[in-house]
């Protein structure tokens, strides 16, 4: 029961932040920020489909966390240089 109570959860999370990424892709003004604004909002799904897997094949739960923790490392860098990107670089003086 546990695993189709969490499904739901995911396939509703899954659609609400693919709707989110669709209208920032069709909505490209500003593409420096935005791509990164686009990495950032795929966390969401990869988090909710690798939880359910992880509860789904227990035994595969290693390999599963790895690719979300590989994807991970890439977000906190997206989000780096996203920052960088509104706030400017530093430069020297």
């Amino acid at each position: 029961a546990a695993f189709y109570s969490a499904l739901a959860f995911v396939l509703t999370t899954v659609a609400m932040s693919t709707c989110l990424i669709y209208n920032h892709l069709t909505n490209w003004y500003m593409p420096d920020v935005q791509k990164y604004v686009v990495r950032i909002l795929w966390m969401v799904p990869i988090y909710s489909v690798q939880s359910w897997l992880s509860l789904r094949f227990h035994d595969g739960r290693i390999y599963i966390d790895l690719l979300r923790d590989l994807y991970e490392a890439y977000v906190i860098q997206s989000f780096l240089y996203y920052l960088m990107e509104l706030l400017g670089e530093s430069k020297k003086v």
